[in-house]
């Protein structure tokens, strides 16, 4: 809405010729900055859960299940792939070509699309009640710790040991967490720096047709598309025959991997 009336947006300024731009103020600056923490709200918790919620769907203590769920989160991956090349090709085309608030309403009607989808198939879906707050027995375990850290060890009334398992469980992945922010920092910079590269570069391919700087993002996600299936089709399979784990190796191999 913001992009379409001009009411909500400051004058339009060309930074390039050295035209100095007006600063958006008050309820223009309110608009502007409610919409930037919408998108981190639904990509910071919306997106990653619903790969988690989709990987519920399959049963963990069935084999030919967690076959499928590996292939599940490569298929994910791939179509996330798919989605930020589409986003970075024909969506910014149309931003070029036909205006902002067109390149958004159409972002706004995919969305809309793909949760409506979501809830045509929430009869078939595989829910798990929720069981209270994780921070309630990581918080019980550590005050019982701290409370008879000079006591003789004994077994705790009020602690079960499915608890301390689950709190060994998260201090783990606390130096796994801690590895991903600077790949996360790197990444972050393809979205930013790529694009002031790309309006410093030539990128015109022929005379009539050149890659606007935004698309240049897409470079490593058309690689994910040719690598995902390759992946999963070929390496999973080999290396399943060695290590016996269905998904080939471990999720945190893949991550080491990875990193």
């Amino acid at each position: 809405v913001q992009a379409h009336v001009p009411q909500l947006k400051p004058p339009p300024c060309n930074v390039n010729d050295g035209e100095q731009c007006v600063e958006a103020k008050g309820m223009k600056a309110m608009i502007f900055f409610v919409a930037l923490y919408l998108v981190a709200l639904g990509s910071g918790c919306v997106k990653p859960n619903m790969l988690a919620y989709g990987g519920d769907q399959f049963e963990q203590n069935d084999p030919k299940q967690l076959k499928k769920l590996s292939t599940y989160f490569n298929a994910a991956y791939f179509a996330f792939s798919v989605g930020q090349l589409v986003s970075l090709t024909i969506l910014v085309w149309v931003q070029t070509h036909s205006g902002m608030d067109v390149g958004f309403g159409v972002s706004a009607a995919v969305m809309a699309m793909g949760l409506i989808s979501l809830i045509c198939g929430t009869l078939y879906y595989r829910n798990k009640p929720p069981q209270g707050s994780i921070l309630t027995p990581v918080a019980q375990v550590l005050v019982a710790a701290f409370s008879k850290r000079n006591l003789p060890s004994s077994p705790s009334s009020m602690i079960r040991v499915e608890q301390v398992e689950q709190v060994k469980i998260l201090l783990s992945v606390i130096p796994i967490f801690s590895c991903t922010i600077v790949f996360n920092t790197i990444l972050a910079q393809l979205q930013t720096f790529s694009v002031q590269q790309g309006r410093a570069m030539d990128t015109h391919l022929t005379k009539s047709f050149n890659i606007p700087p935004a698309s240049l993002q897409s470079i490593p996600y058309i690689l994910l598309i040719f690598l995902v299936p390759l992946y999963d089709t070929f390496f999973v399979p080999f290396a399943r025959k060695f290590t016996g784990h269905e998904s080939g190796i471990s999720p945190l191999r893949r991550i080491g991997f990875g990193l």
